[in-house]
């Protein structure tokens, strides 16, 4: 009796999962038959409403950020392409239309310069996205243990020295793509950005309407988020600015 209780529930919900997938992909469809036909409103309807469906994808973000970019909505064009860039760090034509609409806002603050090793750190850590980074530490962990076996039981000198040396050559690959999967993983996880979308808005010394104007950003900044008091955001801008904007008036990435 069990059996075909669960039965019915598995059969149940795997005709539910079918029918929402078959049904993301005849909607997300629609909303790029719409884009070609330059029925950009449209095409925004619908993908707003596969995102509020809790259906997310690079390609979902990227499209939406070209229709909007195409009405003229650059805020939210580049809060989109930010978005898809989280899942896809080094897609090729989501950084060229970020860096396009970008070119279409107010505020060119320029970025505090980075030492050179952190920069390529960095670069090093984006060439993989988490989950790889996280297969690549597995089969090095593996491997290294199949090897430090081997070490253990050779009986020749030359062998043990030469099991040795890789596995720890293993082990130490293994530990950086743990540490970069991490840190990649944390990023999208963690990750406090966000794009301004009011006009124009002046950037406070405290959290309240009576803090001094420190200046003024317009719509379409990125900004880093570092704290939050009441409706009030401290942010960071690129050239290492800080002060107190109202959460009102940007949206996180």
């Amino acid at each position: 009796m069990m059996k075909k209780i669960f039965f019915i529930f598995f059969i149940f919900f795997s005709f539910i999962s079918f029918s929402q997938n078959s049904n993301w992909k005849s909607d997300f469809s629609k909303a790029n038959n719409f884009y070609k036909e330059k029925k950009f409103k449209k095409a925004v309807e619908i993908y707003e409403n596969l995102i509020k469906q809790n259906f997310e994808s690079p390609e979902l973000y990227y499209n939406l950020g070209n229709s909007y970019y195409k009405i003229g909505k650059i805020a939210s064009a580049i809060l989109n392409f930010e978005r898809a860039k989280l899942l896809a760090t080094n897609d090729d034509d989501i950084r060229n239309n970020l860096l396009i609409s970008q070119k279409n806002t107010k505020d060119k603050n320029e970025k505090v310069p980075e030492l050179l090793i952190f920069v390529w750190a960095k670069n090093l850590i984006k060439i993989f996205h988490f989950e790889t980074w996280a297969t690549i530490s597995v089969i090095f962990s593996f491997l290294f243990l199949s090897l430090f076996t081997a070490f253990l039981l050779s009986n020749k000198i030359k062998m043990k020295k030469l099991f040795f040396f890789i596995s720890v050559l293993f082990l130490i690959i293994s530990l950086k793509s743990f540490i970069f999967a991490h840190y990649q993983n944390e990023m999208q996880i963690n990750h406090k950005q966000a794009i301004i979308f009011a006009p124009s808005v002046e950037i406070k010394s405290e959290p309240n309407e009576t803090g001094t104007i420190l200046f003024p950003l317009h719509e379409g900044t990125k900004v880093l988020v570092l704290e939050e008091e009441n409706d009030w955001l401290e942010i960071k801008i690129s050239d290492g600015r800080i002060g107190w904007i109202q959460k009102k008036n940007l949206e996180m990435i």
